[in-house]
């Protein structure tokens, strides 16, 4: 089973405690992704467009090669995985920068996001002689992060977050503001 980095990220930070949630969409993909085409989502969609495309701007004036929507795994199990895509990765001969668009307001999730993403990237190969950098970035806000910045015990709750979602046992629910976005059948959803 895949489970998104974006899904860990909320529930390891609170935002969304939701587990039932993240367990019935990792086993409903068809049916639990449900496009929000409210006012509110498309504004947010139109502000994360316009973050993204000014950072490429910025990227390819100062030389290197980027990526847009680089996938980002980190193998738990022989079937199962942690998966994301980073918005960019901008790579030169000593340093990746990773870059984290959001086009909403600054959130912990948000910034246990990219710091997973640093995470998972310091376990490639392929970057070990680098220095990585992560940059959460919104509209009129920009945080940068080092991998000295990843929290202690990252892994154990990734492990800990990920047991509980692949089990065939169904984990808590809760109530929360994002239950527009589930198409989860429970006492919470309305219908």
């Amino acid at each position: 089973m895949n489970i998104s980095i974006s899904q860990i990220s909320k529930l390891i930070s609170g935002d969304d405690p939701c587990l039932f949630k993240y367990w019935y969409a990792i086993r409903h993909k068809a049916e639990a992704k449900k496009e929000d085409l409210s006012a509110d989502l498309v504004q947010w969609r139109i502000r994360h467009n316009q973050v993204v495309s000014n950072i490429i701007g910025n990227v390819q004036k100062s030389g290197g090669e980027f990526k847009r929507e680089k996938w980002v795994v980190l193998k738990l199990s022989e079937n199962d995985a942690l998966v994301g895509k980073a918005d960019i990765i901008h790579e030169n001969d000593k340093s990746i920068q990773l870059y984290e668009c959001k086009g909403g307001q600054p959130s912990s999730s948000d910034a246990i996001q990219l710091l997973i993403y640093l995470y998972v990237l310091t376990k490639d190969e392929s970057y070990k002689n680098k220095e990585l950098k992560g940059i959460l970035g919104y509209k009129d806000y920009k945080k940068e992060y080092s991998v000295s910045d990843i929290p202690e015990g990252i892994q154990e709750l990734i492990n800990e977050y990920s047991k509980i979602l692949i089990s065939d046992s169904e984990p808590r629910k809760y109530e929360g503001s994002s239950c527009r976005f589930c198409n989860a059948k429970c006492e919470f959803k309305e219908e």
